[in-house]
């Protein structure tokens, strides 16, 4: 179901969304599965159903020198398996209920526009170990719900800019059975294309956020018996870049 609608003679848009799914036969590991050397994975499937549900919130400038919008969503992905986390339903590993997006650009002038770009959103689902036991020697987390943790939430900054140069491009054009009955006519026959010189500039990431993609677990090497927990994060650093761009 949505609502839309337009403002101050269409320069801002705006939009309600509210959508509920239902989903059946999907496909989940059960608990402990085995994957490594197996020839029968399919041993370690489950299926089960699925829902999802949430509102989405949109409020768009779309003229003058300064435009933009900003989004909200609140949301859930949740799945239901029996034989995984006692037959209740658990968020899914996409789940975020939270996700916010703010972009924003600017004309400085005729050929110069900067822009800007901000994400939130909340952090991933994922199973920590609630206890573990030892066995000969051998270590064995003890897992309870499924996806019953969440990581550190997720938030980003890029910014660009974007500056052009028009060029443009001369040049004679003779007409070969005109040429035999008449002098070349300067006026006539010189002609024009214009272009593009664009330079692209920005960075992503702009204050460095080491945002997590996902969290695992291993034995402490200065503690055995121990486990602890390793954040890995991908683009964990601010990225410059720079582009150059030709158009004819």
């Amino acid at each position: 179901i949505g609502y839309f609608r337009n403002f101050f003679d269409n320069a801002y848009e705006s939009s309600l969304e509210v959508y509920y799914k239902r989903f059946q036969n999907l496909v989940d590991y059960k608990d402990e599965a085995e994957l490594l050397l197996n020839n029968t994975l399919e041993t370690e499937l489950l299926i089960g159903d699925g829902r999802a549900y949430g509102l989405e919130v949109q409020i768009k400038k779309k003229r003058g020198d300064f435009t933009g919008w900003i989004s909200y969503t609140l949301s859930r992905v949740e799945r239901q398996v029996v034989g995984i986390n006692r037959g209740e339903f658990y968020p899914a590993n996409w789940d975020k209920t939270h996700d916010v997006s703010l972009v924003l650009s600017y004309d400085v002038t005729k050929n110069f526009n900067i822009s800007s770009n901000f994400a939130y959103m909340t952090g991933r689902p994922f199973t920590p170990p609630e206890a573990r036991f030892q066995f000969s020697g051998i270590t064995t987390p003890v897992y309870t719900s499924r996806n019953n943790e969440r990581t550190p939430n997720y938030h980003r900054l890029d910014i660009s800019g974007y500056y052009t140069i028009p060029i443009k491009r001369r040049w004679m054009y003779i007409n070969p059975v005109a040429w035999v009955w008449r002098k070349y006519d300067t006026k006539e026959d010189l002609r024009e294309k214009t272009g593009e010189l664009g330079l692209a500039f920005g960075a992503y990431n702009v204050y460095a956020r080491k945002n997590p993609y996902s969290i695992f677990f291993q034995e402490d090497a200065n503690n055995p018996g121990r486990t602890q927990a390793y954040q890995l994060s991908i683009y964990a650093t601010i990225i410059p870049y720079l582009t150059v761009n030709f158009k004819f």
